[in-house]
């Protein structure tokens, strides 16, 4: 109480001095003499990991704001790696969201707390209180009603926390959003966490390939760095070529066709598409690298129409009597 006398302090303001100096004292002394809301000092406490006094604080909360103080104290506990306190806090979210239903509901939905401890665990790589948010979710069928309601996975490549990565990529019924996560890798030159998503992404993605997916979405940069760290083949080159010059002809397309690895099958077929759907300035540029088959050109030539039996004429000379 002296503290408060000498600072000027407002009760709300003890109550956090209190919980931040671990005065358990003070802070039953103010509980004891004033009525306030104790949301902020609620939330520091959870930082702390100190369930006495977020016990002691729990019912000075305000009953609308009731919602978003467990939220917000769900997210300092698992940012600061509490677990016990994390495990506390979704519980007593839940169990506050279910009764009664009322105004306080239409911002939140009842999965949201599991979601935020996993997300700020997983940013701040505590794979502990991680493993339990996921735990939790599954356990609570959370997942089958919002598979993709965190996005742990893309905080933990974020921060480069390999070992929360690895541990989430083992979790599949999640609809991790692997692009995303990716994308971050790449950018911090994060070579692990690439080589652990580019070889889990078949598993999220239907089967397609990482590296295919990047060229088809014109991404020069992530194509250009997965080629030099994973090798991939040359068919996956050819389907990466294809798929990259569907509807005109990108930066992606010419460095595939640089590094001297796209097929001519996968050249033939790109010429194919062109024809097939009347893209002109598609198949005069392909056309120009002089890589196509003459069977493609003759085919191509029997299917089009007269611009584009024009556009060969004009761009392949040397299949003239061919065509």
């Amino acid at each position: 109480m002296e503290t408060i006398n000498k600072l000027a302090m407002t009760p709300q303001e003890a109550l956090v001095e209190a919980v931040t100096r671990n005065q358990a004292r003070d802070l039953h002394d103010v509980l004891c003499r004033f009525e306030c809301d104790s949301s902020d000092a609620f939330v520091v406490a959870a930082g702390f990991g100190n369930q006495v006094a977020m016990r002691l604080l729990r019912s000075g909360i305000e009953y609308l704001d009731e919602l978003e103080v467990l939220a917000t104290a769900a997210a300092a506990a698992a940012k600061n790696g509490m677990l016990s306190a994390a495990k506390y806090l979704i519980l007593e979210f839940e169990h506050s969201f279910q009764e009664p239903v009322d105004e306080r509901n239409a911002y939140y939905q009842f999965d949201d707390a599991t979601w935020v401890v996993m997300d700020e665990a997983a940013a701040e790589g505590h794979l502990d209180v991680v493993k339990f948010g996921v735990g939790h979710a599954v356990k609570s069928d959370l997942v089958a009603s919002s598979p993709f309601g965190s996005d742990a996975l893309y905080c933990a490549a974020c921060r480069g926390h390999a070992d929360v990565v690895r541990f989430l990529l083992d979790q599949p019924t999640f609809g991790w959003k692997l692009d995303a996560a990716f994308e971050k890798a790449v950018e911090n030159v994060d070579e692990v966490i690439v080589k652990m998503l580019y070889e889990a992404y078949p598993l999220y993605a239907d089967g397609d390939n990482l590296f295919v997916r990047m060229a088809r979405d014109s991404r020069t940069d992530a194509v250009e760095y997965l080629y030099d760290k994973v090798h991939p083949s040359p068919t996956l080159v050819g389907e990466a070529f294809v798929d990259a010059a569907r509807c005109y002809y990108t930066d992606v397309a010419e460095f595939l066709l640089t590094t001297g690895r796209v097929p001519t099958d996968a050249f033939d077929k790109a010429v194919s598409n062109a024809v097939s759907s009347g893209r002109i300035s598609l198949l005069k540029t392909l056309s120009s690298k002089k890589r196509a088959s003459p069977q493609v050109l003759i085919t191509a030539a029997r299917l089009g129409q007269f611009p584009i039996v024009k556009c060969l004429l004009n761009v392949q000379r040397h299949s003239l009597n061919a065509l």
